[in-house]
């Protein structure tokens, strides 16, 4: 930090070599600004106050069942027309305004100027301005083109959203009507369109469930689910099958089975087989397998066992396994009936298997068909989608509007000028005490500048130090300047007249804000002289 200040001090004891240089540079900047200061023309500034209010009793009846229209937004609008180029030349115009201009480039400037300077804004602190204080000002040299540029604009506001708020409702109620009948024609077109092509693409266009690749993947799963339950159901019909081959058809009762109308006793068969397992069954608990009632007791069972399979084998020939007509096992009728009804189950099942491959099959030979179609049909119903949205806003909005016109025929919008156009005595601009102020800190800034730039230019070594920082070599002493007494009584007048020549500054500083209204006069007149 203290190199940096020893560095400033050295650049500052450089720069003073060079300070009449940067007085009288500061005195000419000085003297030149304020010239230019005071031949800046006075500007007037003309503001007018209204007051505009759309809220009527007709609004606090009505409020919940019309849709208001905005107001704030009609006055932006009405704005915005009053700065367009043929409000602009009708104002110019009436205010003589255009006798400045000689040229159409300059009638183009002027109106540029106009479109810049008039401002129209709100004067309230409401967040919605609708209903509230709006002001017009506009600045001019002359304070009288300013008050009649504001009285002309507050005329064109009090006619454009007053007086001619009904003009355009009739107009505007004929356009929507007209809008409505293209957009109308339009729908029909739209809907015979659709209609012709919905007739020539019947069975290919996209349902409820969705577009073609919906459709197929909803398909395919549905025939995989399909193909599931026929494995369940095929599985079942052959456990059935299986089942009722390993049961007994007939069981042993007091009737007689009858087979090609001979009588065969298979109750004593039956009741011979039992009684001898019976008997074989005691005997093992006696004796053992070889003994001789044993083995004579098997061979007579394998008898018996041989000649019921032989009864069982003609009994299937004749139908009787699949026909329940000639059993009388209740558990093998009931698995009968239930081999049945899996039969019926698969076969059911497999048909609706081929139905769905089949559909599968046709969709995917149409696959470079229905996406086509299907997207001409999105872009047909896109269409009539946008159409019937329009059409459906412009009737919305013809039937708001003819509303608002019955309305406006009771009340219209209230408007009251607070205050008429009023300008100022005293010109509002520009501020002549704070612009002398800045040119006489600008020349002062200026001749700073000036003085360090011909230090860079001409730099000298002021002290040892400096000398020892450029030059890196160690300073073994420094010879000092002998002041003769005429030098210094010398470099007091000097120092002297430098001080006078500040002091002198601030002396036609403190002169020129005190005449600036002579000097504004002054100035005045050389600006006619000048353009005369």
């Amino acid at each position: 930090m203290r190199e940096h200040f020893q560095k400033l001090i050295t650049e500052v004891r450089g720069a003073w070599r060079f300070r009449w240089w940067a007085m009288s540079i500061a005195w000419v900047l000085c003297v030149a600004g304020w010239g230019a200061v005071f031949l800046m023309p006075d500007r007037y500034a003309s503001e007018a106050r209204f007051y505009v209010n759309t809220t009527t009793r007709l609004d606090e009846v009505m409020g919940g069942v019309i849709i208001e229209s905005d107001e704030a937004s009609e006055i932006d609008l009405v704005r915005q027309a009053m700065l367009s180029r043929p409000v602009l030349a009708r104002v110019t115009r009436e205010t003589d305004l255009d006798l400045r201009a000689r040229t159409p480039k300059e009638k183009e400037e002027l109106m540029d100027r106009l479109r810049r300077t008039i401002k129209i804004e709100s004067a309230t602190t409401r967040k919605n301005s609708a209903d509230g204080i709006y002001l017009i000002t506009y600045q001019d040299r002359e304070r009288g083109k300013a008050l009649a540029v504001v009285d002309n604009l507050l005329e064109t506001f009090r006619e454009d959203v007053v007086s001619g708020q009904s003009s355009g409702a009739e107009e505007t109620v004929r356009f929507l009507e007209k809008s409505i009948a293209d957009y109308r024609q339009q729908l029909r077109d739209r809907d015979a369109a659709i209609a012709a092509f919905k007739r020539d693409n019947v069975g290919l266009l996209p349902g409820e469930t969705g577009g073609y690749f919906e459709r197929m993947q909803e398909l395919m799963g549905e025939l995989q689910q399909l193909e599931a339950n026929l494995r369940v159901a095929t599985d079942r019909r052959n456990a059935l099958r299986n089942q009722l081959r390993g049961e007994t058809p007939i069981i042993a009762d007091d009737s007689a089975a009858t087979e090609g109308g001979i009588s065969t006793p298979r109750n004593e068969l039956e009741s011979r087989i039992v009684e001898l397992e019976n008997l074989l069954q005691e005997l093992l608990l006696r004796f053992t397998d070889r003994h001789p009632d044993v083995v004579g007791i098997r061979a007579q069972l394998d008898q018996l066992y041989e000649r019921r399979q032989r009864e069982q084998a003609a009994l299937a020939r004749a139908g009787s396994i699949e026909g329940s007509a000639l059993s009388n096992n209740p558990v093998y009728q009931q698995i009968q009936i239930a081999l049945n009804e899996a039969n019926v189950e698969v076969a059911a099942v497999q048909g609706q298997v081929f139905e769905y491959r089949r559909r599968v099959a046709e969709l995917k030979t149409r696959v470079d068909i229905i996406p086509e179609i299907e997207a001409k049909l999105a872009e047909l119903t896109r269409d009539y989608d946008q159409v019937n949205s329009v059409y459906s806003e412009l009737r919305e909005r013809l039937e708001q509007e003819r509303i608002r016109s019955s309305r406006i025929g009771w009340e219209g919008v209230t408007f009251q000028i607070i205050d008429p156009p009023v300008a100022a005595i005293e010109p509002v601009a520009p501020d002549r005490p704070r612009l002398l102020a800045m040119v006489l800190f600008g020349g002062l800034m200026a001749g700073a500048a000036l003085a360090y730039l011909l230090h860079q230019l001409k730099p000298v070594f002021v002290d040892g130090r400096d000398l020892n920082f450029v030059t890196g070599l160690p300073v073994l002493g420094v010879v000092s300047m002998t002041w003769l007494s005429r030098h210094r009584t010398q470099r007091k007048l000097e120092a002297g007249s430098l001080v006078l020549a500040c002091v002198m500054l601030l002396l036609a500083l403190s002169l020129v804000l005190i005449f600036q209204d002579e000097g504004a006069h002054i100035g005045s007149k050389i600006r006619r002289m000048a353009q005369i």
